[in-house]
Order: C-alpha cells, then structure tokens, then sequence
C-alpha cells in the first residue's frame, strides 16, 4: 500500500503479487484485499484488462463482512475498466449491480449507463436513463451533464426540438452558473 501511496504502481503490483504467491497468503485475512489494491495498481498504469481481472478476483473471494465501499468501488472499477476498453455490454452489467447495492456511486453508475447506451447508439435508452438519473438524484454533481446530454441527444440524434427545448431550459433553470448553461441558452 505505501508503494501505491506513492504512486510507484510498478512496484505495487510486484509486491501484491509477491505477496499472493506465499504460501499461507490465502489463508491470511487480507489476501482478498490485496488483489484490490492490484486492481488499483493496473487500473493506474491503464492496465484496464488485468485491473478487471484482479478486482473481480477481489469481488469473488471478499468475505460477507468486507468493507462494503471497497466491495461496491470494486464493482466500479471493473464496470469503468469495461467502459475504457469499449466493452459497453459488460459495463452496463456492472454498473447496474453498483445500482443494486444502493450504496455509493448510484448516480455515476446512471450517468455512465446512460453514456454507454449513448455509445451504442442506442439514443433513446440514454435519453430514458440520463432521465432517471435526474429525476432519482436530484443532488447529483452529474446532474446538469446529464439535462445537457439529453437536450444534446434530442437536439442531435432524435430531432425532437419540444424535448430539446424542455431539457435545455431545465439546465438554464436549474443550473444557471454551470458552465453548460451558456450552450444549453444557445441550443
């Protein structure tokens, strides 16, 4: 952990899995835990295929009486791990089961589902999920990303200017600081 405190990723991996490969690791109470920190290793160096690889493991051998912020980051990470490499179909299935914890990083979990429907093309599923989002979490600091998204989207893709103009002037109502405000005005 010190090594990934200093952000000497590199190094960190090494000794989580220099760790690992002992012979009574296993049976040691924070095994599972070190393939945690691995996965935040690879997930700093951009190894997004081993970082998914080590935070499932995590997932898979954390006891019912984990930290269960760690458990639900875990999930997060593999769904943003998933997202990263364009695995869209995967990273919804993760995020929808950090929205099943209802915990932590509920709303983000909406947002990037909502991204990755976009990215599929799948216009109006982005639009009905950026919605939720808006509608469930009304506190979200992704809130007025997503009242822009979806002006963007209907504006864009499905060409419904009512539904533009309705979601352009929540985010001037709403948000009239926001930076997005200004291109919401202009949409």
């Amino acid at each position: 952990e010190t090594q990934f405190r200093q952000k000497q990723y590199q190094s960190a991996q090494v000794t989580y899995q220099a760790y690992q490969k002992q012979s009574a690791a296993s049976q040691n109470e924070f095994y599972a835990r070190s393939f945690y920190g691995l996965g935040w290793s690879h997930y700093k160096q951009k190894e997004y295929k081993s970082a998914i690889k080590a935070f499932d493991t995590f997932i898979n051998r954390a006891a019912k009486n984990e930290n269960r912020k760690l458990v639900v980051d875990a999930h997060t990470r593999v769904a943003d791990g998933y997202f990263l490499q364009k695995s869209y179909p995967n990273a919804i299935d993760y995020y929808n089961r950090v929205m099943r914890f209802k915990y932590i990083f509920r709303d983000y979990a909406a947002y990037q589902i909502a991204e990755a429907y976009y990215r599929q093309n799948k216009y109006q599923q982005s639009v009905n999920t950026f919605d939720k989002l808006i509608t469930n979490f009304k506190r979200s600091e992704f809130r007025d990303d997503a009242l822009d998204r979806i002006s963007d989207i209907y504006a864009t893709w499905i060409r419904d200017y009512n539904q533009t103009l309705k979601y352009a002037q929540m985010l001037v109502k709403d948000y009239p600081k926001s930076p997005l405000a200004e291109v919401a005005y202009n949409r």
